[in-house]
């Protein structure tokens, strides 16, 4: 059945391979018979991402595969790599009752704003740098009740509220990736043992925190 399920994806994608053997495949992982990874990146593949997809995926990896279409729901999904491809639309607020722990949604073109509902899961790691994510769009603040929260990407439009950010019991790192002069600068700044900057703006003016900057002209 699962085959079946792969398959019709497959097809969706634009990917024309032989699904009989599916769990034979590079980048498949199955568990008792049954698909539970999908490891695909830089496949080529140039269709759609179905709404719906009929496998119990814990990890869904079409990273660098310029297909479109909209976030899918899994339930049963731990780690979601959807970055480096052209999907769009909003961040789907069903997504905080799945599983997720990692989310990679950057270089895409979602768009909106970060559903209160993520604070339901027990991120570890959420990248959205690079979106169309609404400019001026605040951090949920349910997200300051995840305790598991590690590593934190986002775009310099984004409000960002360092206050709210240091009550994040979990958080270590913040990603700002921003656009100044000519350059693009990813501002990577670490929690420990320094105290909150009063905005974002004093992070990328030059804030005695941040540990590294690069910048690619």
């Amino acid at each position: 059945m699962d085959c079946t399920s792969l398959q019709s994806l497959f097809q969706s994608l634009n990917y024309n391979t032989n699904t009989t053997n599916c769990c034979y495949m590079t980048g498949i992982q199955c568990t008792n018979g049954r698909i539970s990874e999908l490891r695909l990146q830089n496949k080529q593949m140039n269709g759609t991402i179905p709404s719906k997809i009929n496998l119990d995926l814990t990890t869904l990896d079409l990273s660098g595969n310029p297909i479109t279409g909209k976030i899918p729901v899994i339930s049963s999904l731990v780690q979601l790599y959807l970055n480096m491809t052209s999907i769009s639309g909003p961040i789907p607020p069903e997504l905080g009752s799945t599983q997720l722990e990692y989310i990679y949604l950057q270089d895409t073109l979602i768009n909106g704003t970060i559903p209160q509902e993520l604070g339901n899961l027990n991120l570890i790691m959420l990248n959205l740098t690079n979106t169309s994510l609404t400019p001026g769009s605040a951090i949920p603040n349910s997200i300051t009740q995840l305790s598991h929260f590690h590593d934190f990407a986002i775009g310099a439009t984004t409000s960002i509220d360092f206050g709210k950010i240091w009550i994040i019991s979990g958080v270590i790192t913040l990603l700002i990736l921003a656009i100044v002069g000519i350059g693009l600068v990813l501002f990577f700044f670490s929690k420990r043992g320094n105290p909150p900057p009063e905005d974002k703006d004093s992070v990328i003016s030059g804030s005695t925190a941040v540990e590294s900057l690069e910048i690619d002209l």
